[in-house]
């Protein structure tokens, strides 16, 4: 925003006007406003009508937050018609520099975003394993790895990748990789390429699974590491997480125990015991 103190004007470029509480409601009640596009008001007494002006719209901010930066920010929510809706020459030039207000890099999509907090992804990732006979594993037995991705900032993450070597002493069971939603990236054929070209939307969890089989023979006590990683256009630092199962090797033996009883005969009691 710049202010012209010799008429009492601003001029005003990809900037957000909203909920003023000034006492008839009105955004702009006192100041006329000369738009260099790209602004963002929630009424329509700005008199933005230049190219990118969008008037009459809810912007969808959070609560007045510690953000990140030196300072309270609203940020904009998932869904926020500022997003990817700036002018990036204006972003890029001084003094907004190709930062935002908290000194975050814009643009983090293709596009700038009005206002000033850039929207960012936040990506999460957490696995889980599950095995064919319970625990302990076993040797010959499947394992099932689920692995859950969200993507908790207010930007669509896009370009996604999905990774997870195959772990030592397993195999891959062919076909067994899924995705859910589907249509959320490209599945992957085995083990390391879970899923390519994945969209994660705010707030949208996408979950992949596939299945290895455990390796025999091993020894008892055999570690089997799997990691799952994830990384995106806007994100090249991966997010991970790992699981360890453990694996049992020792048989199971099953116990006859006879007894003879005076009164009722012959008792027979069973055991077992899994080692």
């Amino acid at each position: 925003v710049h202010k012209d103190d010799t008429n009492g004007s601003a001029r005003v470029k990809n900037s957000i006007i909203a909920n003023n509480a000034a006492t008839d409601g009105a955004n702009c009640r006192t100041i006329i406003q000369d738009s260099d596009g790209h602004n963002l008001a929630s009424d329509d007494t700005c008199d933005f009508d230049a190219s990118g002006d969008i008037t009459n719209t809810n912007p969808l901010l959070g609560p007045l937050a510690p953000n990140g930066g030196s300072t309270l920010t609203h940020a904009p929510l998932p869904g926020s018609p500022a997003i990817n809706a700036a002018d990036n020459a204006a972003c890029a030039a001084p003094p907004v520099s190709s930062v935002d207000q908290r000194g975050v890099a814009r643009p983090q999509g293709v596009t700038c975003d009005i206002g000033a907090v850039e929207a960012t992804i936040n990506l999460s990732l957490g696995k889980s394993s599950t095995s064919q006979g319970g625990d302990p594993v076993r040797p010959t037995e499947r394992i099932t790895y689920t692995i859950v991705v969200t993507n908790t900032g207010s930007l669509t993450a896009t370009s996604g990748l999905m990774s997870d070597t195959l772990p030592a002493n397993t195999t891959f069971v062919p076909d067994s990789i899924s995705l859910t939603p589907p249509d959320a990236g490209t599945l992957g054929t085995a083990p390391p390429v879970l899923a390519s070209d994945l969209s994660l939307a705010p707030n949208q969890p996408v979950t992949a699974t596939f299945a290895v089989t455990v390796n025999v023979p091993l020894a008892d006590g055999t570690l089997i590491t799997n990691t799952a990683s994830l990384t995106s256009a806007e994100s090249l630092s991966p997010v991970s997480d790992t699981i360890t199962d453990i694996v049992r090797s020792a048989p199971s033996w099953l116990i006859r125990k006879r007894s003879q009883d005076a009164n009722v005969g012959e008792l027979i009691h069973v055991g077992s015991c899994r080692g």
